[in-house]
This record gives C-alpha cells, sequence and structure tokens, in this order.
C-alpha cells in the first residue's frame, strides 16, 4: 500500500475502504480529525492505495500514520464469522448490507465479494504487524465501524441516500454539529471517513454528547490463526440517555 499524505497532521483516523481487485481499483480516503480551538475538529484529508491484488498486502507505508493516531475506525468487515455462520453477529446487529460469512468469499462475487475480501485481507495485515485489533478501550488501536448504521444512530432517523447533495448536506451538517469544521467541499465517501474518525474521538472522551458503544462478539483468533467476529463501534447520543462522552456501553451476544 502506498499513502498520499502530504504533510497532514495525523490525529483520530477514519478510513473509508475500497475493492482492491479489479484492474483499476479505488483509493481508499483517509480522514484525520485534529482538535482545535473552542471544542472545533479539523478535518484532513487524503488517500492511500492499494497494490492490486492478489498479492499479499504490505502495510509499511501506511504504518507510522495507524502507530502515531490515537484510534483509528475502518469502515470494513475485520474478520470472517464464526465456523458455520453466513454473517458475523455485529452485522446482524447493525443491519449491515455486506455480510461476511465463515469464509473469504470470492472476489468476483457481486456485490460485495471483493470489498469483504479486502477489507478482511487489510485487517489481517495490520494484525500480522502487531496492531491491536478492537481493543477493550477502542482507542489506542484500529476498530470498525458502519456507516450504514452510524449515520442513523448518530441522526435519529434514516438519511436520504448519501451519494445525493441533500444527503451529503446532512450528513456535513452533523458532523458540524460535532464541532468538525472542513476547510473545501467533500464527497460522501470522504464524509464516512469523518464520521470515523469522530467516533474515534468520542470513543477518548473528547466529543461533548457523544459516546460510542460496541456490538456484536468479541474478536478472536482460531487454531489457524484466522481472526473471526469482532465488534462494530457505533455512535451514542448523550440526549439518548448515554453519558457524555467515552466508551459508554459494551454489548456482546
Amino acid at each position: 500500500m502506498r499513502s498520499g499524505r502530504s504533510g497532514q497532521p495525523v490525529g483520530y483516523l477514519g478510513v473509508d475502504p475500497t475493492s482492491r481487485y479489479g484492474a483499476r481499483p479505488r483509493a481508499l480516503d483517509v480522514c484525520s480529525l485534529v482538535a482545535g480551538a473552542g471544542n472545533q475538529w479539523h478535518a484532513w484529508f487524503w488517500t492511500w492505495e492499494w497494490a492490486p491484488g492478489p498479492d499479499a498486502i504490505v502495510v509499511e507505508a501506511i504504518l507510522p500514520e495507524l502507530k502515531q493516531a490515537r484510534c483509528v475506525m475502518i469502515d470494513g468487515p475485520q474478520a470472517l464469522a464464526a465456523p458455520g455462520r453466513r454473517l458475523r453477529v455485529s452485522e446482524r446487529q447493525c443491519r449491515a448490507a455486506g455480510k461476511t460469512p465463515d469464509r473469504l468469499p470470492p472476489a468476483d462475487l457481486r456485490p460485495y465479494g471483493g470489498f469483504i475480501r479486502s477489507s478482511v485481507e487489510l485487517f489481517a495485515a495490520l494484525h500480522g504487524a502487531g496492531l491491536a485489533l478492537s481493543p477493550a478501550a477502542v482507542v489506542g488501536g484500529v476498530n470498525e465501524f458502519y456507516p450504514g448504521d452510524g449515520w442513523r444512530r448518530l441522526t435519529g432517523r434514516r438519511l436520504p441516500v448519501k451519494t445525493s447533495a441533500v444527503g451529503r448536506k446532512l450528513r456535513q451538517d452533523w458532523l458540524r454539529r460535532f464541532g468538525v469544521r472542513f476547510a473545501g467541499t467533500v464527497n460522501h465517501d470522504q464524509l464516512d471517513a469523518c464520521l470515523g474518525a469522530l467516533l474515534g474521538a468520542a470513543a477518548d472522551g473528547h466529543v461533548a454528547g457523544l459516546g460510542v458503544a460496541r456490538l456484536g462478539a468479541p474478536l478472536r483468533v482460531d487454531r489457524t490463526g484466522v481472526l473471526r467476529e469482532g465488534p462494530i463501534v457505533v455512535p451514542c447520543r448523550a440526549e439518548d440517555g448515554a453519558p457524555k462522552s467515552g466508551v459508554v456501553a459494551v454489548r456482546a451476544r
């Protein structure tokens, strides 16, 4: 992998991944939220680029950013389902569109095969590089979030499709409510990445009125070294009865 970062500061990172399979893989959008004056957050953006699949993912180029970040959130499955299951517990609880089975799907399986495979392989590479995946405190490691469910929990309703002008505006307006400031125009993938970065800051107790919870079963490594299950981090608003900030609940079923 290669990073397109060019001097942007590293704070709380959110990552919107893509499929690395195909002739011309799209780059991954990365958002860094850095604290500013007056409870504001400055959003910085850059991209990571895949090396073409199916070669093993090499993550050395992005490790400095990941290690410098206080918390990292990636919008993609971190592991396979438990043996014999067609999806993970966290995906069922979050009603995820993509469902990760108990073995890697073919990259050409429509519509999510290449995306699921790429994300699971990325998390495995990060695990192999010694990074903490889904730590109990959320901060200090690499976690999974799912914007499809996250926006609904953050706003209390289902928003218009994210690719529409009104959908983008509403998402950006909600991020601004929690202090995020943008330097220019942002697209829907960058907004998803920004939501992940905001959840990282909220987990660390630095976003007034917003905390996080973890849904799903704990991440585990089976006897063959394969990562399975793992929680998804979701937002919890103080107005919904949660504490003001930080990791407010851990639910595993």
